[in-house]
């Protein structure tokens, strides 16, 4: 039995609520789930409904199952398990199965997954003769998704010529036929086909409606078009709905999840009675002030403000540091402080905005023998794009390396099938010689058709070719020539969805990686060193995998977890909030900033913030201010610590900086997003000047055309003047202050510049 004197007063009342359509804003750490099940068993213990007639919809495997366990320990198991309780795709096939035939469909239809939509599309591009090279697979699967999750129409899709190219119609025409044919439908179906059920077959609706008399949703903030579609249509005119989420924690749109759905819940339910839970039980009052503080900026909000009966807490800490292998050093020391005063790994986590941030905090980490574990991810050096890579680099040393020359023979897809690279396993296996070796046979031997042939022989030739530039480029150098010349990169570009660019910001950091190791190991920055190096640290991975762990994610996948010590690195303008979402809508941007809040909000005891002054993109130094989100902390719930080393005159808009010292000398100064003074951003670029005709000019003798002062243009960032030259030869850096205030280093040689 349900014990409801266990809920706070607000609590309660949303779990008795009945008779009018019930929004629940819960707050982060408020008990949303304790409150949905005691909602449940309240339904059935008072006996308002039978429990085969109540539908509780979440979104994941793991929040099902946590529902149904909640709710079986507060009724008898024959009451529990009568109750649907799933997923919105477990609901729509088990709907599916019941009316397929309707639909056209029979019965024992089959679910396809990601790969197998891409067999689909592959199949429906050859019939249609596009180049997949021109419009990929992958980019036609995004497009398919987005149309399914928003319920588009054909003439709709027609319409919106910036989401879909024009021949984007005939392919996803021809994909449903493909489908159909098959007796299959994808993920995008189970809800978008019983939408099309509900609307256009009236007596499938009122049989639905019937069978689900109450109907519960978890997260409702994170429904999409599809789903809210699909929820009201089970509702109907019953208003026996009650939805569960929290706007400010809406942090998926990016994969179709609207916010509107639950900011006008109470438009499209009239008479919808609202209730706050804002009690929060996970967080210390400081952290909760700052995280309010950050989140109460945006417009799509409802006025509430948490607050919690713990302790105040630590303040927030501030960290400022010189570039992303400073902030890694400063985490892993951090880390060691604080498993030497008995804390448990298991109760530390680091947030980061994008998977390729992992790599030097996996270093460091590795570095200090911290166990850590990559949650909801892999580990930098086992992700597919830097094997592919990784086995390219290891294939211009050791051409008979079978399992790198396997895995990449068709990586991009360059037309050869299983069956030619079978037969040219083969040949090596009877022969007992290489693969690269039986590729050069099967060619000669005209085992393959022509047309395999051409394709092995090209890639024989591009292996070749590559080679050749090991001994006249320098590592990273070579490793941007092989990006390009196999066209991996392109490849990826052209697929134009958040994975590929997810992928190439993790080739970016590799590039880092390798610009690190040839600034660490100068007389021996060899390919077969830093291959061997990266071996090693992904071998060492393999041990630390059932030990107590550092958790590790992004703060996308940090959502719905808590920890008691939370670090949030790379907190600056650019990277967190991101750069796409500053120079895009306002929507874009406040979706960063619910980002951030559900990262300040799962830190229980001690949360911390750093920033870089200069992080590296693709080789070049860039230099961007602490995040807005800083910045909107008052300085009563921060205090503050920088870990720069004293800078020449012309740095301290960046800082007031100290040496760098203990990692518990913090104060209780405020950053902003300029550094620590409090100048405003005008005053304090405008300081550049005076400073910049002040400073002696130590290459005044250089003969070389990179002089301070020197105009130049950089493909990317326009127009600017160089501000500071460091280094000769092909180690040389110029720092540049472009028009736009910014100022970015660059290696030169790889920079690209043209003087103006």
């Amino acid at each position: 039995m349900s014990n409801l004197s266990t809920l706070n007063p607000t609590q309660q009342q949303a779990a008795t609520h009945f008779g009018s359509p019930l929004l629940i804003i819960a707050g982060a750490g408020s008990g949303k789930t304790r409150v949905l099940t005691h909602k449940i068993s309240h339904l059935v213990e008072t006996g308002s409904f039978q429990p085969q007639n109540i539908l509780a919809v979440t979104f994941t495997n793991k929040a099902a199952r946590e529902m149904k366990d909640r709710v079986a320990t507060l009724l008898p198991p024959h009451l529990a398990y009568s109750i649907w309780i799933s997923t919105f795709h477990s609901l729509g096939v088990q709907i599916l199965r019941r009316y397929a035939l309707a639909l056209g469909y029979k019965t024992g239809f089959s679910i396809y997954d990601d790969n197998d939509q891409i067999s689909v599309l592959k199949k429906v591009l050859k019939k249609l003769n596009i180049n997949e090279k021109i419009i990929t697979p992958k980019f036609c699967q995004s497009r398919i998704n987005l149309a399914k999750s928003q319920c588009l129409t054909m003439d709709q899709i027609a319409q919106q010529r910036s989401l879909f190219n024009k021949e984007f119609s005939h392919i996803y025409s021809h994909y449903e036929t493909e489908l159909k044919t098959a007796n299959a439908f994808d993920f995008g179906d189970l809800i978008a086909k019983n939408v099309y059920l509900i609307e256009h077959h009236p007596e499938i609706r009122e049989e639905l409606q019937r069978q689900f008399q109450y109907i519960l949703v978890d997260e409702y903030q994170d429904t999409n078009v599809s789903q809210y579609r699909l929820m009201r249509g089970l509702c109907g005119n019953k208003n026996n709905i009650c939805v569960v989420g929290d706007e400010d924690q809406s942090i998926y749109a990016w994969r179709g999840a609207d916010i509107t759905n639950i900011l006008n819940f109470e438009k499209d339910f009239p008479g919808t009675k609202l209730i706050k839970l804002e009690q929060n039980y996970r967080s210390t009052k400081n952290i909760l002030s700052a995280a309010y503080e950050v989140i109460k900026n945006n417009t799509q909000r409802r006025d509430k403000k948490l607050f919690t009966e713990n302790p105040d807490g630590e303040k927030v800490k501030i960290v400022e540091v010189e570039n992303e292998y400073d902030e890694a050093r400063f985490v892993a020391e951090k880390i060691t402080i604080l498993l030497g005063a008995g804390v448990s790994p298991s109760e530390i986590a680091v947030f980061y905005r994008t998977n390729a941030q992992s790599r030097v905090l996996e270093e460091q980490l590795r570095t200090k023998d911290i166990h850590y574990k990559m949650y909801g991810g892999m580990r930098f050096y086992d992700r597919k794009e830097i094997k592919d890579v990784a086995s390219y680099l290891n294939l211009l040393l050791n051409p008979t390396d079978d399992v790198c020359l396997k895995r990449v023979i068709n990586v991009p897809a360059r037309g050869l099938g299983k069956t030619s690279v079978e037969a040219i396993e083969t040949i090596g296996i009877e022969r007992g010689v290489s693969l690269v070796e039986a590729a050069m046979i099967a060619i000669k031997e005209k085992v393959l058709n022509s047309r395999a042939s051409k394709k092995v022989a090209e890639f024989l030739d591009l292996l070749v070719s590559m080679r050749s530039l090991v001994e006249t480029h320098d590592l990273y150098a070579l490793y941007n020539e092989v990006l390009l010349q196999t066209g991996y990169l392109k490849e990826l570009e052209s697929d134009d969805t958040i994975e590929s660019q997810s992928r190439i910001e993790n080739l970016q950091e590799f590039g880092n990686a390798i610009l690190r190791f040839t600034e660490t190991h100068r007389d021996d920055a060899t390919l077969e060193r830093f291959l061997s190096d990266t071996a090693l640290m992904s071998d060492q991975d393999q041990d630390t995998q059932d030990l107590p762990s550092v958790t590790l994610m992004t703060l996308h996948i940090s959502k719905g977890l808590e920890f008691p010590y939370v670090f949030m690195v790379g907190m600056e303008d650019g990277l967190f909030p991101s750069a796409q979402s500053l120079e895009d809508t306002e929507n874009k941007l406040e979706e960063e900033r619910r980002l951030c809040y559900v990262g300040m909000t799962r830190a229980e005891k001690v949360l911390f913030m750093s920033y870089a002054r200069s992080r590296r993109h693709w080789g070049d130094q860039n230099f961007n201010p602490p995040s807005r989100f800083i910045d909107e902390i008052p300085a009563e719930y921060l205090e503050s610590l920088s870990l720069i080393q004293k800078r020449p005159q012309f740095m301290n808009r960046y800082s007031n900086s100290s040496n760098y010292g203990s990692t518990d000398n913090f104060d209780d100064s405020k950053p902003s997003r300029n550094g620590f003074s409090n100048r405003s951003a005008s005053s304090a670029q405008n300081d550049v000047f005076p400073d910049y005709e002040n400073l002696s000019d130590s290459y005044s003798d250089n003969p070389s055309p990179y002089r301070k002062g020197a105009q130049v243009r950089h493909p990317v960032f326009g127009a600017g003047s160089i501000f500071q030259v460091e280094g000769t030869g092909d180690s040389m850096k110029v720092s540049i202050l472009f028009r736009d205030k910014s100022l970015k280093k660059f290696i030169v040689k790889h920079a690209n510049l043209t003087f103006i």
